[in-house]
């Protein structure tokens, strides 16, 4: 099933990789990597892009808006190629001064994944296949999987009338989200698809320091660096690098273990929760935006499964 934005995660360790191998850093200011990021019309920003660093990109604190303008499935930019929908999305304007503001958006993601592909010189599948998927041996996670999956794939919302963009009713085998699907259904922010076995494999190799079967997938220092909170200076908000800091309201009882808990959740239904002294987590796939998302929040079921784990593994007395 797709993830949603725990893609996001997946997405972070393909960053670790890349900057342990290209020798960059998250201080490093996202223009030097991505040209056109700054526009045409720098001469009097609001707020200045020039600020913005990778760290901002993924502690969500870079002040863009929480979806890019305009968005990718609005009339004028629909149909238009997918490097000119890139175009739109890097030069967006902020709406905060960078570092100041939490703000969790998927443009951040968006633009962290063209870096890592201009960077790398590959696609983000392409990147995400080489680096993580085959050293671990990974079965069933990608982007785009192939329809002879499909069977094995479960169904999702059934589109409003308008956005279906070329996908079936209901969406199966396709991204849910439309801003990835309008970018060939291959973006920072959503479109990996996984499975519990897949991800449980992802889940164990970064509590074990970044290794798989005795290979370093992802460098020990930039974990646990990724683990450490990076917004102290900005009230209830909470974020590591890519990662959500003990978030009660969808990690439950998770937050109360010794070191406290990191994880991410997804759209249509997904999240985990992660604590490294217990060297446990919980995996949560749901599905809850199908047949639509009128069940609303499911951070009750959340809190709930928490719960439960934890009282299952007698993790807490």
């Amino acid at each position: 099933m797709q993830v949603a934005s725990i893609t996001k995660i997946w997405v972070s360790m393909c960053f670790f990789i890349l900057q342990k191998e290209h020798g960059i850093s998250v201080e490093t200011p996202v223009y030097e990597l991505l040209p056109g990021f700054l526009g045409e019309n720098m001469d009097s920003p609001l707020f200045d892009k020039r600020k913005i660093l990778i760290r901002h990109l993924m502690t969500h604190t870079s002040g863009f808006t929480p979806e890019p303008t305009p968005m990718l499935d609005s009339p004028e930019i629909v149909n238009l190629p997918v490097g000119k929908q890139r175009e739109s999305v890097i030069k967006n304007s902020l709406v905060n001064e960078p570092g100041t503001v939490g703000t969790y958006s998927d443009v951040n993601y968006m633009v962290l994944g063209f870096i890592i592909e201009e960077v790398s010189g590959l696609t983000l599948d392409e990147f995400l296949r080489l680096k993580i998927v085959e050293p671990m041996e990974l079965k069933d996670t990608c982007y785009n999987p192939d329809h002879s999956k499909l069977g094995r794939i479960v169904a999702n919302e059934y589109i409003a009338a308008g956005h279906e963009l070329g996908r079936p009713q209901p969406i199966r085998g396709f991204v849910h989200d439309d801003k990835a699907h309008a970018l060939n259904g291959v973006a920072g922010h959503a479109g990996i698809f996984s499975t519990l076995h897949d991800m449980s494999l992802f889940c164990d190799m970064i509590l074990n320091n970044g290794v798989h079967n005795g290979k370093q997938i992802v460098d020990s220092d930039l974990l646990e660096i990724a683990r450490k909170n990076h917004t102290t200076h900005i009230p209830n908000f909470n974020r590591g690098l890519g990662f959500e800091l003990n978030a009660g309201s969808n990690m439950g009882e998770f937050v109360e273990l010794p070191g406290g808990s990191y994880g991410h959740t997804g759209f249509t239904g997904t999240n985990f929760a992660m604590n490294d002294a217990t060297k446990s987590y919980v995996l949560f796939l749901t599905n809850r935006t199908h047949p639509n998302r009128a069940l609303g929040s499911i951070n009750h079921a959340r809190r709930e499964i928490s719960r439960a784990a934890v009282a299952h593994i007698g993790l807490k007395k």
